[in-house]
């Protein structure tokens, strides 16, 4: 049911969005939204070293570029840009 609600929930370009560090056995990056703090998906592992950036004060932001896929495997794009 919360897959299937995806696609309509989010709005490409509209919604703000963020990367939250979380600590784990294993760190990981979430994407979340800015107002509702949804999780929009995780950062794939290529991305890993923006977690010595934010363990170091930068914090990202950006927006939804695109969604595509179905709703058992859902894409979405994101742009993000690093502040300080």
């Amino acid at each position: 049911m919360i897959v299937k609600n995806f696609f309509s929930h989010f709005e490409v370009g509209g919604d703000g969005i963020k990367l939250r560090l979380v600590r784990a056995r294993l760190p990981r990056l979430e994407i979340i939204t800015l107002e509702e703090e949804l999780l929009v998906g995780l950062v794939p592992t290529r991305y890993s070293m923006l977690i010595d950036c934010i363990d170091n004060g930068w914090r990202y932001y950006g927006n939804i570029l695109k969604i595509e896929g179905s709703k058992y495997d859902p894409k979405i794009f994101v742009s993000i840009k690093g502040e300080k």
